[in-house]
């Protein structure tokens, strides 16, 4: 069952959505040659105490730590926390915040070195992607056109969505109905109606899309150990409108690679 949120519940998310935003914000000013991931996790907890808000990982027990960090060939749910990251390197950092009982959910990718042409490329191609599903997500279509839309962009892209991996409903809790699939046959699946939050978190690769557990029990690595890019934003629907929630006030454009500027 799709639970739907009013007007100013979705507020109360947009907060959440808020914090997260500016988190992913203020870790880009910190990522570059050198620093380990174990210090990225230690400037998020510090941020969560001083804010004096919760990680939606710990609250509802699902990971060890408040955020994940996916490095090159970790797909999703990365977690090592000594790794010093290299200027080749990319990692993906994804985080879910809990603002009085409301979640909200976002990941951004990062290349250490932003002039490194190869990642700059994949985080292209995961920005055009995440953006064609936000563009599908509209008041009256249906959820699998979202997925639709992100296969074509990524055919566009000359890259491949892992279909392991799905967006989610969120609110109260921080997974719910709907599962939003990164690909599908446009005009199946659930209406999209006003009410509903969800995220749309495509994750792509120029590799293969085989996916393998890592020992951790968490993550999910590439069998291939291609590196992989994903954004995360969460959408609410209006009844004129899709808007993500994620972005704050900002204006967004598919063509634009995923970068805070």
């Amino acid at each position: 069952m799709i639970c739907l949120k009013t007007y100013d519940e979705i507020k109360k998310i947009k907060i959440a959505c808020n914090y997260v935003e500016k988190i992913l914000r203020e870790l880009r000013t910190i990522i570059r040659p050198g620093i380990s991931t174990g210090e990225i996790i230690e400037t998020v907890n510090y941020i969560l105490n001083k804010t004096k808000l919760s990680s939606s990982l710990v609250i509802e027990k699902m990971f060890p730590l408040p955020l994940s960090i996916s490095v090159n060939e970790i797909a999703v749910h990365g977690g090592i926390v000594s790794q010093v990251l290299k200027a080749e390197d990319i990692l993906t950092v994804d985080i879910a915040i809990c603002y009085k009982g409301w979640h909200g959910d976002g990941s951004w990718t990062y290349s250490v070195d932003e002039t490194h042409e190869d990642n700059i490329n994949l985080i292209r191609a995961a920005w055009r992607c995440t953006m064609a599903g936000v563009s599908a997500a509209i008041p009256g279509g249906y959820i699998r056109d979202i997925g639709a839309a992100i296969e074509d962009e990524a055919r566009q892209c000359g890259c491949k969505v892992i279909p392991d991996f799905a967006g989610h409903g969120i609110g109260k809790n921080m997974h719910e109905s709907p599962t939003v699939f990164h690909y599908g046959i446009k005009r199946t699946g659930e209406r999209i109606v006003p009410g509903m939050v969800f995220t749309i978190e495509p994750v792509v690769t120029f590799g293969d899309i085989a996916v393998e557990r890592h020992d951790d029990g968490f993550a999910y690595i590439m069998k291939d150990r291609n590196k992989t890019a994903q954004f995360e934003h969460t959408i609410a629907i209006f009844e004129d409108r899709a808007e993500i929630l994620t972005l704050g006030n900002r204006i967004f454009d598919k063509k634009l690679i995923g970068l805070f500027d």
